[in-house]
């Protein structure tokens, strides 16, 4: 078994790790910074997402890329670090910014449908691309609705296939 495929195995077994390594990265530049975000485009990546991690470079994301523009929504389940969201377009324009600040871990007499219920939800509009980073970047960069982030997109869309068979 590789090395990242053992990794993926304990982040299941232990919900300390993450098994980061295996995801595919992505440079993308946001407000004119360079970013390394690792890129979630099969189901199980997305929803583990940023679960588990105990922090994150002020240089790094993820960013969930999906076959088809569509209303989206987040929540903070399973996550330590306060994150921005941004929803983003087909074309790269910031539709939608939210400052996203880590929940409460589920109690230890908390249900599960208990926790899930009292998370949060963060909408977005119409968009094929979702990108977290460490919360405050979004304001550190002036990034507002509007502005156009400089994605690889051929690249993104390449990695979705892939991952989906294509």
């Amino acid at each position: 078994m590789s090395r990242a495929g053992l990794a993926c195995v304990l982040a299941a077994l232990l919900p300390m790790a993450a098994c980061a390594d295996s995801l595919p990265t992505v440079a993308a530049t946001i407000g004119g910074e360079r970013f390394r975000l690792e890129i979630a485009a099969t189901g199980e990546e997305k929803r583990t997402g940023l679960m588990h991690r105990e922090s994150l470079a002020a240089d790094a994301g993820m960013i969930f890329v999906y076959p088809r523009m569509a209303r989206r929504a987040f929540h903070m389940k399973n996550t330590r670090i306060d994150l921005d969201l941004l929803c983003v377009k087909d074309d790269g324009e910031l539709a939608r910014v939210h400052r996203m600040p880590a929940e409460a871990p589920r109690a230890p007499d908390e249900s599960g449908l208990a926790y899930e219920r009292r998370l949060k939800h963060y909408a977005c509009p119409r968009v094929l691309y979702i990108i977290e980073v460490p919360m405050g970047t979004a304001g550190r960069l002036g990034l507002e609705p509007g502005a156009v982030l400089d994605l690889p997109h051929a690249r993104l869309r390449d990695v979705l296939d892939k991952a989906h068979g294509r």
